[in-house]
Parts: C-alpha cells; sequence; structure tokens
C-alpha cells in the first residue's frame, strides 16, 4: 500500500525484506509520494505521510507498548 505507484508495487524489496526479519516498532518513508498511508507489515507500523510541500504530515507517538500514528494536513 506505502509503494504502491500507479498499479504497481515499487518499494524496495530489500528495505521490506528488513523489516520483516527484524520487526521495527516504526517505519517511516516518504519516497512516493502518492501513496500517502499507514499500514502494518507484521508488528512494524509503516507511515508515509506525504508530501510537506502540499502540507502532509504524520504525528506519530510512541509508548512501551505501542505506536500511533495520524496523518495530517497544514
Amino acid at each position: 500500500m506505502l509503494d504502491v505507484q500507479g498499479l504497481r508495487h515499487t518499494g524496495s524489496r530489500a528495505i521490506q525484506s528488513f523489516i520483516e526479519d527484524y520487526q521495527p516498532l516504526l517505519a517511516v518513508s516518504g519516497h512516493i509520494h502518492e501513496a500517502r498511508a499507514i499500514d502494518r507489515l507484521g508488528s512494524t507500523v509503516l507511515v508515509n505521510p506525504g508530501p510537506f510541500k502540499n502540507g502532509c504530515f504524520a504525528t506519530i507517538e510512541i509508548t512501551e507498548t505501542d505506536v500511533q500514528a495520524r496523518l495530517d494536513l497544514l
């Protein structure tokens, strides 16, 4: 979902493999601006806040047990 450009997945397979292997709490990326979203891969929260030049950003709260992310606009 965060790496879809048009109808294709165009994200890095190496980054996907790293996330699958190590399950970090959070992964934030913005390379594909059109794929603004929040998703999960295993236990990792994935965030693509979208292009800041369009007023897009994400608010993320990390606690000892959870990650909450929200997409926002200026």
